[in-house]
């Protein structure tokens, strides 16, 4: 959940509780689509890296339609949060693409212990969030400092984790 986080580091003076439930209404469609624009940078820079610059400009102009329809789509019902919300189906689609159009031309990439390590960080990474929003909220300390605290306790229990399970 973004609002706690938005509330530490941003409610004060005219940025009250309602601003801070509308950022956090939009955070969360973004925070969402991180992993999305992550999965793209490193596909373009692939790409680029084999001389092929045409493919990730093909793939962009693809990502561009497919934002455009969604936000003017999403916007009606979600307001703001439908634009946030367009970003990331928009990076899925960009990412998508590129994937197919990678696994295609890499016929050797290791996508069996890359789709490993990816999923044991997005398990690691809601094992981390699930224990740290139980334990930061069931102590009552204030949003702020329960924010703080499940930002630490996260951190700690993902590097813990990555450890024991050897995720490099």
């Amino acid at each position: 959940e973004a609002l706690p986080l938005v509330r530490l580091f941003f409610e004060r003076g005219k940025f009250n509780a309602e601003a801070s439930l509308e950022t956090s209404r939009s955070l969360m469609f973004q925070g969402a689509s991180i992993v999305c624009v992550t999965v793209v940078r490193q596909l373009v820079a692939a790409f680029h890296s084999m001389g092929n610059t045409r493919t990730p400009m093909w793939v962009s102009f693809w990502d561009l339609l497919v934002f455009v329809g969604a936000a003017l789509f999403l916007r009606r019902t979600m307001g703001h949060a439908g634009i946030a919300a367009a970003v990331g189906l928009s990076s899925l689609a960009q990412a998508v693409l590129l994937g197919i159009r990678f696994a295609s031309a890499r016929s050797d990439f290791p996508w069996k212990e890359v789709l490993r390590s990816f999923g044991m960080v997005l398990g690691i990474s809601a094992v981390g969030g699930s224990i740290a929003s139980t334990v930061a909220s069931s102590l009552a300390l204030g949003s702020r400092m329960e924010a703080l605290l499940a930002l630490v306790l996260f951190g700690m229990v993902f590097l813990l984790l990555s450890r024991v399970l050897k995720n490099e």
